[in-house]
């Protein structure tokens, strides 16, 4: 009677994280694929793109950049979507897919000290320039701050004019009209964060760096009316407290 081989029990350990917004320039790229790579023998690990309907793969990144630089394929060289890198050694592995809507890494290995710790120096060098936060959600919660305070200034405004003298009529106009103002901008500025969830806040520079172009310009098209409509709500509480305590005293 023949012996039955029984195949040795293996256990797999996997990482998977994503970040749907992020700013990539070609040194982080290249320390971020240092770290994915280390140990890797050239065969092990592929760089690939797509570009219109064609999928470019090298061996390595400058290879690559190289390829898309030479190819008779329509579309900007230096403007790169999507990008991604694939390392395969025995039982270790490692996937980044780089595109519009996301930044992924999968690792995957039986060895859970080498998936943890790969997993970690990744977080560690993405974090920064990253959220895992969808960018509509982060416009979302910010615009409606903006609602928050712009009806509360409204809202404070009136409350101050009414404790003085809520008797005065005229003074009591300039109070509905403050907080019907203050109504319709927190629900303006909120509804505006629900708008446009597909665009997303993502940066892939392939050829060069990701520059910091200072919080104003990151902000989007709303977010720039959101703030801007903020500042009228409070200039416009201003005028209204003015105005309510001119009538006051003049009324003295």
């Amino acid at each position: 009677m023949q012996d039955v081989l029984v195949p040795a029990h293996r256990d797999y350990t996997s990482s998977r994280f994503e970040y749907r917004t992020y700013k990539l320039g070609r040194s982080l790229l290249d320390r971020l694929f240092a770290v994915a790579s280390e140990g890797a023998n050239a065969n092990e690990v592929s760089y690939s793109t797509k570009r219109s309907g064609t999928t470019f793969t090298r061996g390595s990144l400058e290879d690559l950049v190289s390829a898309v630089a030479a190819s008779p394929t329509p579309g900007d060289p230096e403007i790169w979507s999507d990008l991604r890198f694939q390392y395969h050694h025995g039982s270790k592995s490692v996937d980044i897919d780089i595109n519009d809507h996301w930044m992924r890494v999968s690792i995957h290995g039986d060895d859970a000290t080498w998936v943890h710790g790969q997993a970690a120096r990744m977080r560690a060098l993405v974090e920064p320039v990253s959220r895992e936060e969808a960018a509509w959600q982060t416009r979302h919660r910010t615009l409606l701050k903006f609602g928050l305070v712009a009806g509360g200034v409204a809202w404070l405004s009136s409350f101050l004019v009414i404790r003085e003298n809520a008797a005065d009529e005229k003074i009591m106009k300039s109070v509905l009209d403050s907080l019907m103002i203050g109504m319709f901008l927190f629900a303006g500025i909120s509804g505006l964060g629900l708008l446009g969830k597909g665009k997303s806040k993502t940066f892939l520079n392939v050829v060069g760096e990701v520059s910091d172009v200072g919080w104003w310009r990151n902000l989007d098209v709303m977010e720039r009316v959101a703030l801007g409509a903020l500042f009228a709500t409070i200039l416009a509480a201003i005028g209204t407290l003015g105005s309510a305590y001119s009538d006051l005293w003049g009324g003295k």
